[in-house]
């Protein structure tokens, strides 16, 4: 990997051109047509795979089950120990790999051109790494994009000659998208580490490095009533997800996170998997499931979230509602089911003794610090 010159010197001598790509490959494939449009310029490629999926959410610390449900504005964390330097230099005859961070070229690149697959996740994470690394402001400004869903020679040279503006309504309705699911992702989240935490926790589950999302939780009762299915045969039911039956077809996150999802379930012996690839609940998922109100289990979570982000900022208010009648239909039902001990402790005595009779096999609860 090459260490270049410092870039504020070759910003001030020429133009510095960014292009935000997908993934590193991209930029290759771009060369040749920006070499000859920009050829004055220097030009560099940032990979948002290494980017966008390291900005991380940064939850609030310190809350305790009386502060539930509890809405904020997401927050977010880059990690300054990753060491990513996903920045490419397009030169005349060759393409290098630079070390270099997402800020340093973002910094003094005076022309930004978005260039992934124009979708909610990658609008969003553009705004968003604008926004963290340059600021508010500059997130607001104008950007070139160009539309590289095809590879070919011919169509990514009309794109590059005949840009689109993020100025344009298609970006604020992605950008919308996005935002929304971000928002009840974060939020649904932080209730989850507090309300699901302390009895995940007792099961055995490290909730350092897991949390129960919306459609982790779905999934799981979804394996519960359905029982053994071949993994390939399940990503096909994300992606066709029926819900209650009573609506459209959705679909159980992307196809990127599909795998995510069950991967997490299953490290977390929520769920298990035989040889032949059957997954199956395990007595840890359902003992987990027997434990929630049964208002947790939402089939048809997909097709709201669905109409959600299609209706944003205007839905604001629906996930809202959803969220707090959600979480404390939970919270009542956890108070009720094992009532606190003192003004202190919430009920972890009484939930040790339920764990113990119900179901033998399953590990003895051991209480943690959420509930204080």
């Amino acid at each position: 990997m090459q260490k270049h010159l410092p870039l504020p010197e070759y910003g001030k001598m020429q133009q510095t051109i960014l292009f935000v790509v997908e993934k590193p490959d991209v930029a290759a494939q771009l060369a040749s047509i920006v070499r000859a449009k920009f050829s004055d310029a220097k030009i560099y490629a940032l990979s948002t795979l290494s980017v966008i999926g390291t900005f991380e959410f940064d939850y609030p610390r310190g809350l305790k089950f009386r502060d539930i449900p509890y809405l904020q504005e997401p927050k977010w964390k880059y990690p300054s120990n990753r060491d990513f330097r996903p920045v490419q230099e397009i030169l005349a005859d060759r393409i290098i790999r630079l070390d270099l961070s997402p800020k340093d070229v973002l910094s003094v690149a005076n022309k930004i051109i978005l260039a992934t697959d124009l979708d909610p996740a990658n609008v969003f994470g553009f705004h968003l790494m604008i926004s963290e690394f340059l600021g508010h402001e500059r997130a607001q400004d104008e950007y070139e994009a160009i539309v590289t869903y095809s590879m070919t020679p011919e169509i990514l040279q009309r794109a590059v000659d005949n840009p689109l503006s993020t100025k344009d309504d298609w970006y604020q309705k992605l950008l919308n998208k996005g935002t929304a699911k971000k928002y009840f992702d974060f939020n649904y989240n932080t209730n989850s580490l507090i309300v699901f935490g302390e009895l995940l926790r007792g099961l055995g589950v490290d909730t350092n490095q897991f949390i129960m999302s919306k459609y982790s939780l779905q999934v799981l009762y979804d394996l519960n009533i359905r029982g053994p299915v071949h993994r390939n045969n399940y990503y096909s039911l994300m992606g066709q997800w029926i819900g209650s039956g009573k609506y459209a077809l959705a679909q159980i996150g992307s196809h990127a996170s599909r795998n995510a999802i069950l991967e997490g379930l299953i490290e977390n012996n929520l769920l298990s998997e035989d040889d032949q690839l059957n997954i199956n609940i395990t007595q840890t998922g359902s003992m987990f499931l027997k434990l929630l109100h049964p208002d947790c289990q939402d089939a048809d979570l997909p097709l709201r979230m669905e109409a959600w982000i299609n209706d944003w900022d205007t839905s604001r208010g629906k996930i809202e509602r959803y969220l707090n009648t959600y979480f404390s239909k939970q919270k009542r039902f956890y108070f009720k089911t094992f009532p606190p001990q003192d003004e202190t402790h919430y009920g972890s005595k009484n939930l040790t003794k339920a764990l113990e009779e119900v179901h033998k096999d399953i590990p003895p609860f051991k209480a943690g610090s959420a509930n204080k």
